[in-house]
């Protein structure tokens, strides 16, 4: 007999509901009270640090705090008994990012471990299995291309660096991006897989260690610093050591991204990483319009990023940032967060005859301060794509 009109009911609202269910998912921040039955001990500094970070602290005239031991475990066992799953924790922060659904955080809000909470991006992302890191590597060489970076290098003196022999080599950058779709097959690339200066990759928009997909924009901000192809296209800093952090996905734009970079930089200190390197800013455009700032909040010291951006200053890592390309005039005319950190060196763009890029942001800060410190050529910077070609692209992330 043919469906009664009771029996369609019954089916459209179980497929609502299967569909409710799947998407029921958001991604939460779980804030904790403090790092009680802690293990650990500002005496003992390498159970949860590298001797490179103990030794940038030293340095820096940074100490060692209660702020750099992990999350109490008996926190976290607090999360896990009310089947909430933590993916990543903040030590900085004191914080985990969970996913799962506002019916369980309903139920831990309340509870004494939990000191607060945020919604920090909307439905489901992490991977179920999580890619493991990828060091695979196909020597392709570009297409022959009249393109080269000899005039993006001259502007900095770094064809003088070079030939003094300062390439980079001895220091150690973290890029922070979108994704390096494209770089594990690039000959551009190939130093960094042969001699081993490739140190940590980490995607953490999906929970995974391969970062070589979702997409070529820090392909692009990796070949300003690292490409070394034939005297045609010469990064900056080709002889230093590389991790690579996607904290960005381009599908969307929420606050979760933010939280991503401080946790990226957390791992970026406690490995012992030199520098921070990142093509990344944030400021009105999020998806959700309550998560947006204010351009009173562009202090140093307001947005989630900037603090993250400044806690890794102050453990001795040098943090670069880009200044921010403009996106409307009549919302936003100032730099993004993180640039306007106080210890953040922002950097803006310029075209080849030195003057300002028309899309490149900059200061002053809420509080008065100058921005970008300095500038480079970000209008047709000669960048390697996830095809692997010498190509140009602009931007203050160049």
């Amino acid at each position: 007999s043919p469906m009664g009109r009771n029996d369609k009911v019954i089916i459209f609202l179980f497929l609502v509901f299967c569909t409710f269910s799947i998407q029921a998912q958001n991604r939460y921040v779980v804030y904790f009270p403090d790092k009680s039955d802690t293990k650990f001990s500002i005496d003992r500094p390498l159970e949860f640090l590298s001797q490179n970070a103990v030794d940038r602290r030293l340095k820096s005239d940074f100490p060692i705090s209660e702020e750099d031991f992990p999350v109490s475990q008996k926190y976290l066992d607090s999360l896990y008994k009310y089947t909430v799953p933590y993916f990543y924790t903040s030590r900085w922060l004191n914080a985990a990012l969970v996913e799962v659904e506002s019916s369980q955080i309903d139920i831990i809000k309340d509870k004494p471990f939990v000191a607060s909470y945020e919604l920090v991006a909307p439905g489901a992302r992490y991977s179920a299995t999580p890619s493991e890191a990828n060091r695979s590597y196909t020597a392709n060489n570009p297409a022959s291309s009249v393109l080269n970076s000899v005039t993006q290098i001259n502007m900095l003196n770094a064809d003088a660096m070079h030939s003094d022999g300062y390439n980079g080599s001895g220091l150690w950058i973290a890029v922070f991006d979108a994704g390096f779709n494209g770089v594990n097959n690039s000959s551009v690339f190939g130093h960094l897989f042969q001699n081993n200066q490739l140190i940590n990759t980490e995607d953490l928009v999906r929970g995974g260690k391969d970062v070589f997909l979702s997409d070529d924009h820090g392909t692009q901000a990796l070949s300003c610093i690292s490409a070394n192809y034939n005297n045609q296209v010469i990064g900056t800093g080709y002889g230093a050591d590389i991790s690579l952090y996607i904290t960005e996905d381009p599908r969307d734009e929420y606050k979760i991204e933010e939280y991503n970079w401080v946790i990226a930089a957390e791992k970026a200190d406690s490995a012992g990483v030199d520098i921070i390197s990142s093509s990344l800013g944030y400021d009105t455009f999020f998806d959700d319009a309550a998560m947006n700032y204010s351009i009173s909040q562009l202090d140093g010291e307001t947005a989630i990023i900037t603090i993250g951006a400044e806690k890794a200053s102050e453990r001795g890592i040098l943090v670069v940032s880009s200044s921010g390309n403009e996106f409307n005039l009549q919302v936003w005319d100032l730099m993004s967060f993180p640039a306007d950190g106080k210890y953040v060196l922002s950097v803006g763009s310029v075209k080849s005859d030195r003057t300002k890029s028309n899309f490149s942001l900059g200061g002053p800060t809420a509080d008065g301060r100058i921005k970008p410190e300095v500038v480079a050529l970000g209008s047709g910077t000669t960048v390697i794509d996830n095809d692997g070609r010498i190509t140009t692209s602009s931007g203050t992330s160049f």
